[in-house]
């Protein structure tokens, strides 16, 4: 009966498990598309947001694609040193580069138009990074709840009451064994039949 219980506990945590399970999908579904739309909107900065918060929600792959950076080398003018420098790497399209926190990107700023976007994308990104940190607070919570519980009911005693509940909770279960027994005894049955019937015609 301790066992009974023990699995009991663990189907309700399992169905937990599902439900949060089913938000982190969603969450990693916006985050994908969101992240697929500022490439293709050329917003790399908010691509770069999006991607870093859906990893904190994942499991590293077991064999990661490989990404290397390219990066030149050049002499700097003033210390006559050779210095290497990363590229970026933009698709095929007639745009220029606005660096975050340059003064180009100040002077953009500056249009109405041009900040309200700006605005609109951080206020997405920023409601999206509090949704994982609630989703990772909810699957750690989940977690520690399932490792509690079997715990306690690992060191727990069974008494007089406790039997009599699982007794009844069993007595309860008796009835729907039956109704189940029948049905799988009826299915066969039906399958006899069938059987018989395909024989007989060939």
């Amino acid at each position: 009966m301790k066992s009974f219980y023990i699995l009991l506990i663990s189907v309700l945590l399992l169905i937990g498990c599902s439900t949060t399970a089913n938000k982190k999908n969603e969450l990693v579904s916006q985050a994908s598309y969101a992240t697929n739309d500022s490439l293709h909107n050329k917003r790399i900065d908010l691509a770069l947001k999006y991607s870093d918060e859906t990893i904190k929600l994942i499991n590293p792959p077991k064999k990661r694609i490989p990404i290397k950076s390219i990066s030149f080398a050049r002499i700097d003018p003033e210390t006559r040193l050779q210095i290497r420098e990363s590229i970026t790497i933009l698709p095929e399209g007639n745009s220029r580069t606005v660096s975050i926190n340059s003064k180009e990107y100040f002077e953009l700023l500056k249009d109405r138009e041009t900040a309200r976007v700006f605005a609109q994308g951080e206020k997405g990104w920023k409601d999206y990074s509090e949704k994982v940190e609630l989703q990772k607070k909810k699957d750690a919570e989940i977690q520690a709840k399932l490792i509690d519980e079997l715990a306690k009911e690992k060191n727990k005693k069974i008494g007089f009451f406790d039997i009599l509940k699982y007794g009844a909770m069993g007595i309860a279960l008796i009835p729907i064994i039956i109704v189940v027994i029948i049905l799988s005894w009826l299915v066969k049955i039906i399958i006899r039949i069938f059987k018989k019937d395909a024989v007989s015609k060939t």
